[in-house]
């Protein structure tokens, strides 16, 4: 039988997975497969649940988990934040939230995109010095308030790309050069960020609280008051993570608060919130017996990509109750042998054509690295409470040519 299912918003009878209220039969025998499912309750179920276990801390939710609108309107009615880092991601941020509700993260901004920040007052982060001269430009053609307020991204590494290595003395010398150049950017803050899916999650906000102190200081030495610190992401998804480490988490957070009360702490979940609350269906094509058996189904890395980091368990959506005995290859439908999901996993043994595929923690990092490679686009569903509806419909072979300007050549 398929272990405890991961979270209350998904539940089984007769065997069957039950997804809100609605049998995953009743989106599928209208929706096709495959199918990404966003259960909207779980999003905010996620975020109360860090509110209330990590309030040592501000919450600005990573936009480029998953950007579908839907998501967004949940995220501004939780009253949190949001961090974006592109000029799409905050034109549509700025359409659900206000600017002080928006920190801007990317690393080198170009001009329309650094322009738009500053009129809507987002907190911007200069993470290169090329962030920096295009700052002293807009001052010099009297485009900046008399005070900007900007953030200076920490280098976490030696080998780092992005942010400031305060270790440096050239660098320390040359970001002093730059401040001290300028009468209208103030720095307020610090924002550090090295990767998501954190495997030891604590020794990695201790070690970046341990670069914000040292970078607090150095600043703090050159006359640079520090108020705000954004500690970045890497949270896994909400049901990779028990209440212990969020626990511990929020003690090194108040231990840090304790020592610098007048500096407010950030962080920047995404797929913490998201990831958990989403969930693939997907057809099987067949199965193929040779050395090993291979469960084919028509969901790949175009729709599950690798890059995601996802923790994916896979269940058959028909088949919960029955023994998980036999250990298969699951991949998908494209033309190339990397289209590999999971190997060695163990599904039923009557695993077969036709059954349905689920895969959980499919929200995060998945609708925003969708490939069409040889396929069309699937849809999206919505489930909330009592209904479910679809909010991006399945791709067509005619709205994908609609995305282009028509030429003349296609056949009458």
């Amino acid at each position: 039988m398929f272990k405890k299912l991961p979270i209350p918003h998904i539940r089984s009878k007769k065997g069957k997975l039950i997804i809100g209220r609605f049998f995953y039969s009743e989106i599928t025998d209208i929706t096709g497969t495959p199918v990404l499912v966003m259960i909207g309750s779980r999003i905010r179920y996620n975020i109360n649940r860090l509110k209330n276990m990590v309030n040592g801390a501000k919450i600005f939710y990573s936009c480029k988990a998953n950007s579908i609108p839907h998501v967004l309107k949940v995220i501004s009615d939780e009253k949190i934040g949001i961090e974006v880092v592109s000029l799409f991601e905050l034109e549509l941020a700025l359409k659900y939230f206000n600017g002080d509700r928006i920190i801007l993260t990317s690393p080198i901004k170009q001009k329309e995109l650094l322009e738009k920040a500053i009129k809507s007052k987002i907190k911007t982060v200069a993470s290169t010095f090329s962030d920096l001269e295009l700052l002293l430009t807009y001052e010099e053609a009297g485009l900046l308030s008399a005070q900007t307020d900007i953030l200076l991204r920490i280098a976490t590494s030696k080998t780092s790309h992005l942010g400031f290595n305060l270790n440096d003395d050239m660098i320390q010398n040359k970001l002093m050069k730059y401040l001290q150049m300028s009468d209208s950017i103030n720095i307020i803050g610090i924002h550090l960020h090295s990767a998501t899916q954190i495997h030891s999650l604590i020794d990695e906000f201790k070690m970046r609280l341990n670069k914000a102190i040292n970078a607090i200081d150095f600043l703090s030495a050159a006359g640079v008051n520090i108020k705000f610190v954004d500690l970045g992401g890497g949270l896994p998804e909400s049901m990779e993570v028990p209440d212990e480490l969020l626990s511990t988490l929020n003690d090194l957070f108040i231990k840090f608060k304790d020592n610098y009360p007048n500096i407010e702490l950030a962080i920047e979940p995404g797929r913490f919130i998201v990831g958990d609350a989403g969930i693939l269906l997907a057809s099987v094509l067949g199965i193929e017996d040779v050395n090993e058996k291979i469960v084919f189904l028509d969901a790949g890395i175009n729709v599950l990509p690798k890059f995601s980091g996802g923790k994916t368990h896979f269940a058959i959506a028909n088949k919960l109750n029955v023994r998980y005995d036999s250990k298969m290859t699951i991949r998908g439908n494209l033309p190339t042998e990397i289209d590999i999901l999971k190997k060695n996993y163990f599904l039923p043994s009557t695993t077969q054509k036709g059954d349905i595929m689920v895969a959980f923690n499919a929200g995060a990092y998945t609708f925003p690295l969708w490939q069409r490679f040889c396929t069309l686009l699937p849809p999206i569903v919505w489930v909330y409470d009592d209904k479910w509806e679809i909010i991006k419909e399945k791709e067509s072979t005619e709205s994908y040519l609609n995305l282009f300007i028509r030429d003349n050549h296609e056949r009458s």
